[in-house]
């Protein structure tokens, strides 16, 4: 199977496979945490599930149904209901909302187990190749990284993306990640107000068992991006280009 993300990188992989030039898995499987950028689900609707559709390609949703009970509601909500913040040391979220759920998926549907693994393709490209991990933390099943042995870059997924006709899809993950830059949050603050403030009331509601609050980003409060008035030349370039990519931070 592959674990869809819908990046750039498994957007890339889902064109491989519609093209013929990777063979096509028994699933294509999506984890879906309720809690992604809108501008992501605005791509699925309008522009990857039709692709998908029109190559005979299924996608499949594993959402709530497939969560244990006290993570029914969406990421989101659960942080609000619990007054927390995502983990950062302790990847909880990943781990309740995405992996096990789709391991639970595996084995219910391909029949994973640890004498009958599951091959999971994880689209890791040649420019974050140290986050590919040998061994699953499952034993039912083993890993597999397609777009690595092809040797692709992010570069060169974009480029198989618009070969196919498709525009590059916005970065994935949940819109209230803590491990975004300042930049980005910066960025989300001026693109994504609604958002933003969806996030910023995450970190104001959330707080330890002795009171202190808990802050979303591993930086310190998002308040601060919050509070941080414009900064001229600098703040324009972050709102105009999506980040560090232009080069105001004088790196």
């Amino acid at each position: 199977m592959l674990s869809v993300g819908w990046g750039r990188q498994t957007t890339a992989a889902l064109v491989l496979i519609a093209t013929g030039r990777l063979p096509t898995p028994d699933a294509l499987v999506f984890a879906d945490t309720g809690g992604e950028h809108q501008a992501t689900y605005d791509y699925i609707e309008q522009y990857g599930l039709p692709y998908c559709a029109a190559h005979g390609l299924a996608i499949t949703i594993v959402g709530a149904e497939w969560r244990i009970p006290s993570y029914c509601p969406t990421l989101e909500e659960y942080c609000l209901i619990h007054h927390m913040v995502p983990g950062t040391f302790a990847r909880w979220c990943t781990h309740h909302y995405k992996t096990e759920p789709i391991s639970r998926w595996r084995v219910a549907n391909l029949g994973a187990s640890p004498i009958n693994p599951t091959e999971t393709w994880i689209g890791i490209s040649t420019d974050e190749s140290k986050r590919a991990r040998a061994e699953s933390l499952f034993k039912n099943e083993t890993l597999r990284y397609p777009l690595l042995e092809l040797g692709l870059s992010r570069t060169d997924c974009e480029q198989i993306i618009r070969d196919a006709g498709l525009p590059v899809p916005p970065k994935s993950g949940c819109f209230f990640c803590p491990f975004k830059s300042r930049s980005q949050w910066q960025q989300m603050k001026y693109a994504e107000p609604e958002a933003f403030g969806r996030a910023l009331a995450i970190e104001k509601n959330a707080h330890g068992r002795d009171g202190r609050p808990k802050y979303l980003p591993i930086f310190g409060p998002l308040q601060a991006v919050a509070d941080q008035g414009e900064l001229p030349g600098f703040d324009e370039a972050i709102a105009a280009e999506a980040g560090c990519i232009t080069g105001a931070c004088f790196v």
